[in-house]
């Protein structure tokens, strides 16, 4: 007879893979009244993805989550730097966010050309987030866009 043993995670548990660990901002979870404005993205409407947002009640406008539509309606807008404004102000408020650090990388110094930056960006966030593996991760991924591949102590054992 083979017996199976259910592991139910625990309610203060953590899904593998999630972005949180050690002294990082543990991610506010994502409130259904963005759902318009994501759908407005999706669909490729960035004006009507602003309107949705403006419309919202201020809690919701200024969460975690809204932050990020902003910098992807900019980028959708074709205003990068708008886009880069939005993440540095969000990263600045929440230092310890990775995926803060990982936004205004990828999303907005490496597609205006600034791979260099976004490599000291990244450096910067790992500072606050020592060794912390998605920070780490775009990290590498930016330095071999940019001539800056010395990952500064930063990334695992040997340079890139």
């Amino acid at each position: 007879m083979n017996h199976r043993r259910r592991i139910v995670p625990q309610s203060n548990s953590r899904p593998f893979g999630s972005s949180w660990c050690g002294d990082a901002e543990e991610p506010q979870p994502f409130n259904p009244m963005l759902l318009p404005v994501l759908g407005w993205l999706e669909l490729g409407n960035p004006t009507e993805a602003e309107r949705e947002l403006s419309e919202l009640p201020v809690e919701v406008a200024e969460a975690e989550a809204a932050y990020h539509l902003r910098v992807m309606i900019a980028v959708r807008a074709g205003d990068p730097r708008h886009a880069l404004r939005t993440a540095i102000a969000f990263t600045r408020a929440h230092p310890l966010d990775p995926t803060a650090w990982v936004r205004l990388a990828a999303v907005t110094l490496i597609p205006c050309g600034r791979p260099d930056w976004a490599v000291r960006a990244l450096k910067t966030g790992l500072v606050g987030l020592p060794e912390h593996p998605m920070l780490e991760t775009a990290l590498a991924e930016a330095a071999t866009l940019s001539e800056d591949r010395d990952l500064g102590g930063c990334g695992r054992k040997g340079g890139a």
